[in-house]
């Protein structure tokens, strides 16, 4: 498994969040352009990755900070990137994700499928990847312990990004 030093990318991400100067962390909260092409509702709930992952096994962990919804995970690099209708966070949109959602952690399929956590708060989460496996899977970063498992992920042989999605009062960071 490779450690990967994941980056937020700017250009792949919605105006209403903020990314950090490093490019490490991001929150709600980001100014809104209403003057561009485009409005509001072409804004996207999320934040892409710069880092293309093609083929191998690659990790990255991410820090939560705050108790609103979140989501992490990855995506497929067609994700659409223009509303025309609501976007799902789950593998038929290309996405596989893990989150907490409505006060609950869930992982984000065709339905949501909550996480058991026996009472506790997830601050770290690590992602895996195993592109040639079709594998992607969510570890409590903190204790090692598995939490949930994408297996034989439909890919359809196209490249992954990592995706963030946060709520009002939540910030993400990603590991250097």
């Amino acid at each position: 498994m490779q450690k990967v030093s994941v980056t937020l990318d700017p250009e792949g991400s919605s105006p209403q969040y903020c990314i950090s100067s490093d490019l490490k962390s991001l929150r709600q909260g980001g100014p809104l352009d209403l003057s561009g092409p485009g409005d509001v509702a072409d804004c996207l709930p999320f934040v892409l990755g710069y880092d293309v992952l093609a083929t191998g096994r690659h990790c990255w962990e991410v820090t939560v900070h705050g108790e609103d919804d979140w989501a992490v995970g990855v995506t497929r690099i067609s994700v659409r990137r223009k509303r025309k209708t609501r976007l799902a966070f789950s593998p038929t949109e290309g996405i596989w994700a893990i989150g907490k959602w409505e006060g609950g952690y869930a992982l984000f399929g065709s339905r949501k499928q909550p996480v058991p956590m026996s009472g506790e708060v997830l601050k770290r989460i690590r992602v895996s990847l195993n592109c040639e496996g079709k594998q992607v899977s969510f570890a409590n970063a903190d204790s090692g312990a598995v939490l949930a498992k994408f297996q034989s992920a439909s890919f359809l042989g196209e490249p992954l990004l990592p995706i963030f999605s946060v709520g009002e009062k939540t910030r993400l960071s990603v590991s250097s």
